[in-house]
């Protein structure tokens, strides 16, 4: 069996190991992305619930309708820090699995490229051997039948 087809197993176990890597890392990407349109969501609820606030105030409100708008405001706040937080876990968790991901790939790399060293050793050695036989088979004397 030629070096080459020996190393085809291998490969293929290293290249399942970087489309795993790179699937996590999809993965961790989209629960980023999720993450900042949840805070941007509830960034731009929270404006357009102060400008509400604002327009209540100036026509007037009971302390406990003040006590009510302040205290939804302090939940959004609290809720958009609380997402903030986990963007920044799920951003370095991003940035962990794009280095793991980064490594399988490199591996993977160097294992095609060997493979690929293997079979342009392995064609030189073909082809030497064909004009090897060329060679014998044109130093031979023809028989006359």
């Amino acid at each position: 069996m030629k070096k080459s087809d020996r190393f085809k197993p291998i490969h293929r176990v290293v290249a399942n190991r970087e489309q795993a890597a790179a699937q996590a890392l999809a993965q961790s990407q989209q629960r980023l992305q999720d993450s900042l349109s949840r805070q941007e969501m509830l960034t731009t609820y929270r404006q357009d619930y102060l400008q509400l606030f604002h327009q209540a105030a100036q026509q007037s409100m009971s302390g406990s309708q003040l006590a009510s708008y302040q205290a939804f405001i302090n939940q959004l706040d609290s809720a958009i820090g609380q997402e903030g937080q986990q963007r920044e876990q799920i951003q370095r968790e991003c940035e962990a699995r794009k280095r793991h991901w980064l490594l399988r790939h490199q591996k993977t790399q160097v294992m095609e490229k060997a493979i690929d060293r293997f079979r342009v050793t392995e064609q030189k050695q073909e082809d030497r051997r064909e004009q090897r036989q060329t060679d014998d088979q044109a130093l031979r004397p023809k028989r006359e039948d």
